[in-house]
């Protein structure tokens, strides 16, 4: 089988990690961002180049608000990670007091 353990969480590898793994890491958060960059710098630079275009507006509004669902999303995600980590360790901690 192939062996992800050994890939760090950046980067290329931590989104070839992520395939073989639950949740979201760094890695596929990083490219994402990247990626909304890059999209958005590319409607920018329509607009620049061919004017006010309502269609080209629309998009790079749709851009923004899909970054930013996007991000939004990460971070509920990762909130809600964290908090049932917590609960597990203390149910955990429970369990060996007894």
């Amino acid at each position: 089988m192939f062996d992800v353990s050994s890939f760090s969480d950046d980067g290329l590898e931590g989104v070839v990690k992520s395939i073989f793994t639950p949740g979201v890491n760094r890695g596929v958060v990083q490219l994402l961002i990247v990626i909304f960059l890059a999209l958005f710098v590319n409607n920018v630079c329509l607009l620049i180049f061919f004017g006010p275009n309502p269609h080209i507006i629309a998009l790079l509004v749709l851009t923004i608000g899909l970054a930013a669902a996007m991000t939004w999303f990460i971070k509920e995600l990762q909130k809600v990670t964290k908090e049932n980590e917590e609960k597990m360790q203390s149910q955990s901690t429970k369990k060996k007091l007894k």
